[in-house]
């Protein structure tokens, strides 16, 4: 216990605070793409069936100096990278054809599609991707290091019009058709 006592003081010895985020917010602008960087968390993407994009927020931590979002030029970039110091859920609503990038150091990604976007790839450092798309032939690109790839009502078909790129280093990758 004596190792973890000043451990758990060491916010309030250098000055820091916990501090939380519970958020929403709708973005009408037209968004191209998406780009989500997360550093500890769960991620769940769905298609919005308007040209609007929604996010919800719910996060933790000690510090948030680094996070936040901004639309540039038809791209949103969410941005809750702050190392191990926060995590949390990030839910976003996303327009059909947006490509949606995703990169996370540990947590999970769900995705929930009536359309597929026209290109979905994610990076997860560590933890479980589950998608859900229409039935159908796709690119597809699912590489675990150290974990399972399984497919149902998906297939790999050159030329497909829409890209499935999942790579998880350590965790499963779930991809199926409904």
């Amino acid at each position: 216990m004596r190792v973890l006592t000043p451990l758990l003081f060491a916010p309030l010895l250098t000055g820091c605070a916990v501090v939380s985020i519970e958020d929403g917010f709708v973005i009408d602008e037209p968004i191209d793409a998406v780009v989500v960087n997360l550093s500890n968390g769960e991620i769940t993407l769905a298609g919005s069936a308007r040209d609007q994009t929604t996010v919800e927020i719910d996060f933790g931590g000690l510090t948030f100096d680094q996070v936040g979002h901004e639309v540039v030029d038809g791209v949103l970039y969410v941005d809750f990278d702050c190392g191990i110091t926060c995590g949390g859920e990030l839910d976003l609503k996303v327009p059909p054809d947006a490509e949606i990038y995703v990169d996370v150091g540990s947590g999970a990604v769900t995705t929930h599609f009536d359309l597929a976007p026209p290109v979905l790839d994610v990076d997860l450092g560590a933890g479980d991707v589950d998608v859900y798309v229409p039935e159908g032939g796709y690119q597809l690109q699912l590489k675990a290091g150290a974990g399972s790839v399984e497919t149902d009502g998906v297939w790999d078909e050159d030329g497909a019009g829409r890209l499935i790129a999942i790579h998880a280093g350590a965790g499963a990758i779930s991809v199926t058709g409904e």
